[in-house]
């Protein structure tokens, strides 16, 4: 039985200059504003009230503290997972910066670095 996952690194092939690609700046703000906004909405009660009564009716505050918290891990994964891609790509001195990145701001980031990936025939 072959093993869940292949832990062999990539072939050795040009994954360009070993530096970090930035996302374009929309994602920036979409994504650090998103955490924001959601952060604002779970944890800020003046902001939740404010929301509510001008904006739109939300869940509960619970609600969204529970979703802010499970973006945690998630970016977490995400980060070690360009770190280690980072890695196998042969990108040593900027592994650092691509899990920065992809921690702050995701899939942007993570789609950039998964595109360096050799094409597989």
């Amino acid at each position: 039985m072959a093993p869940l996952f292949v832990t062999t690194p990539l072939p050795a092939s040009p994954a360009g200059p070993d530096r970090v690609d930035h996302p374009n700046p929309f994602w920036v703000v979409v994504v650090i504003g998103g955490l924001y906004l959601l952060w604002l909405q779970g944890f800020s009660e003046d902001f939740y009230g404010w929301w509510s009564a001008h904006v739109h009716a939300l869940p509960a505050r619970e609600s969204w503290r529970w979703l802010f918290v499970a973006c945690i891990p998630i970016h977490v994964a995400e980060a070690g997972y360009c770190w280690r891609l980072a890695h196998r790509l042969e990108l040593r001195d900027s592994a650092a910066g691509w899990a920065l990145q992809a921690f702050f701001l995701g899939w942007p980031s993570t789609r950039l670095l998964r595109a360096r990936r050799p094409a597989t025939t």
